[in-house]
């Protein structure tokens, strides 16, 4: 087993409604572009329909990303509503966040048919062929929007596109229109660290992603962007204190305490990697990963029986461990030993 090199993926800023109202970002953020609340806060509400019980109800839905409930709601608007341009927009934006995107596509098609300029929908079709890795169409909806609309969002849209086409410079120059529209945009700096951190350039990332958790402290995927960076660089202090920053504000975050486990083992601080494995199994008790490093943990502590029994255990559930265990030379002391063979099913 290794490092829990999370892929978070480039962030893709969507919209739900027209100009002026509020865009969204598929995770682990939802956006906001509303006039009362600060950009760097990407902390806010949807409101579809001013003042109405169906607003109150699918924005806190879609807040709370509980989407396959939001679903319902507004069907059962459409029914009511079938011509609705946002109750429209707001299903395939609902659809494409369940990765239903050929059929966000439709209903986006929908809502192009009644405002052919409705940029949150251009951005929102957008986004479901990026997430159908056709970039191509992706940049030709991203940029109609542009036509239509000119804000960060558009720019950052765009990037994603030209980065999925691998033109990487293009896409960090959408980036740096971004910050020259809003300088605090969190999630314009953080896509341009993850172009930099596609290309290796794990320094200029993490300038990017410092940057973009200054502007807004709740972004996991910054930290975790940023934690893969040190990672990369083989700076294990430096990603402990990246995890514990971002424990803060997600305390029960599970791959945020094995990554710590990982890097204190490295460091060859076994008893602390200890406690943060155990921690991981009281969030997790089926993570055969922490079970497979917590017994690695417990043999340079000179646990044997320790080790045994979580090495079981992480077989048990799921027997590729069993090869990992073969090959890892960590288990070197006890590969002839009879329990070993016994557990790991060698002759």
């Amino acid at each position: 087993m290794n490092f829990r090199k999370l892929t978070i993926g480039f962030v893709f800023i969507v919209f739900l409604l027209s100009s002026g109202c509020l865009p969204y970002i598929p995770l682990p953020k939802q956006a906001s572009k509303n006039s009362s609340i600060p950009d760097n806060t990407k902390d806010s509400t949807l409101a579809v329909k001013n003042n109405s019980s169906y607003d109150k109800e699918i924005d806190l839905l879609l807040k709370d990303e509980k989407f396959e409930e939001a679903l319902k709601v507004v069907d059962k608007y459409l029914k009511e509503n079938p011509d609705d341009t946002e109750g429209l927009a707001t299903k395939a934006y609902i659809l494409i966040s369940l990765d239903k995107n050929e059929e966000g596509i439709i209903y986006c098609d929908k809502v192009l048919q009644l405002n052919p300029k409705h940029a949150p929908t251009l951005n929102n079709k957008s986004w479901a062929y990026y997430n159908l890795r056709n970039y191509n169409l992706a940049l030709e909806y991203a940029e109609q929007a542009l036509k239509i609309e000119v804000t960060e969002y558009e720019y950052i849209n765009k990037g994603n596109a030209l980065l999925g086409l691998k033109r990487k410079d293009e896409a960090l120059k959408c980036y740096d229109k971004a910050l020259e529209v809003n300088p605090r945009s969190a999630l314009a700096h953080v896509n341009k660290g993850d172009a930099y951190y596609s290309d290796k350039k794990y320094n200029n990332a993490i300038t990017c992603y410092i940057k973009g958790i200054e502007c807004n402290p709740k972004q996991r995927d910054a930290y975790v962007s940023l934690a893969n960076c040190y990672h990369n660089l083989k700076d294990y202090k430096k990603v402990i204190s990246v995890y514990d920053d971002m424990l803060v504000f997600f305390p029960d975050d599970v791959d945020a305490y094995y990554n710590k486990g990982y890097c204190y083992y490295n460091l060859k601080d076994y008893r602390k990697s200890l406690e943060f494995y155990n921690k991981v199994l009281s969030l997790s008790k089926d993570d055969g990963d922490a079970y497979y490093e917590k017994s690695k943990v417990l043999l340079k502590l000179g646990d044997r029986n320790g080790t045994y029994e979580n090495l079981k255990k992480a077989i048990e559930i799921d027997d590729y461990f069993v090869e990992d265990a073969l090959d890892d030379e960590d288990f070197a002391p006890i590969k002839n030993d009879k329990r070993f063979k016994d557990i790991v099913k060698y002759p």
